[in-house]
């Protein structure tokens, strides 16, 4: 096999690899609650930083059908104040991201 050949069959599965490791989580969350977010996270750490060992957050996730519209609407506005307007990719955010990181 040529060396070219090698390099594309490489790329495509690389390409591959990158698909499924990215779609896997997005079907598996589909059914599966998340086990953590990022806000948990924030404060959890914030806590640890504080001092406050015996910190345990309390959450109760509560299926979408379960509430209302607005918050739904909301809670996705407070991850991403753009997503009524883009095909489920901000390529401005995702451009500034790249140039400022």
């Amino acid at each position: 096999m040529s060396l070219r050949r090698r390099a594309a069959t490489l790329a495509l599965q690389i390409a591959l690899g990158f698909l499924v490791a990215t779609a896997v989580p997005v079907v598996v969350l589909r059914w599966v609650p998340p086990l953590t977010s990022s806000i948990m996270l924030q404060r959890e750490i914030r806590a640890r930083l504080a001092g406050k060992r015996a910190f345990v957050l309390r959450h109760h996730w509560v299926p979408l059908r379960q509430i209302s519209p607005e918050l739904a609407i909301a809670v996705v506005t407070a991850e991403d104040q753009k997503f009524p307007v883009h095909s489920g990719f901000d390529w401005d955010s995702i451009g500034d991201a790249i140039t400022e990181g």
